[in-house]
């Protein structure tokens, strides 16, 4: 959000706010989702931390995760596509938003 703050010159219009957080496989059980087809994500460089929730959900992975890469490091980067990578997805990067495809 910092980075926005410069890039987009919206300092005055952002505000910090504490909010309620889920994870994802709270999210999976609370609304009784058995198999996820599709997973997209754009959580303003928090993206790389739903990496490691996709990773962790055995058969309930989505065939394919979507989320932005652009807000987050290029060591964040790289350490999420190993991750996705070493449990079985191919991983496509576009200039803003990394494509993750379930192969198993």
């Amino acid at each position: 959000v910092e980075e926005h703050k410069k890039v987009l010159k919206l300092k005055s219009k952002i505000v910090s706010a504490k909010v309620l957080t889920l994870n994802l496989k709270t999210v999976l059980k609370k609304y009784n989702i058995k198999q996820c087809d599709v997973l997209l994500c754009d959580i303003e460089g928090f993206d790389y931390k739903v990496v490691d929730q996709v990773v962790n959900l055995g058969s309930r992975k989505p065939s394919l995760f979507i989320y932005e890469h652009h807000w987050i490091s290029r060591s964040q980067r790289e350490s999420g596509y190993k991750k996705l990578q070493s449990n079985g997805f191919a991983v496509i990067a576009g200039s803003y938003d990394s494509l993750a495809v379930n192969l198993n």
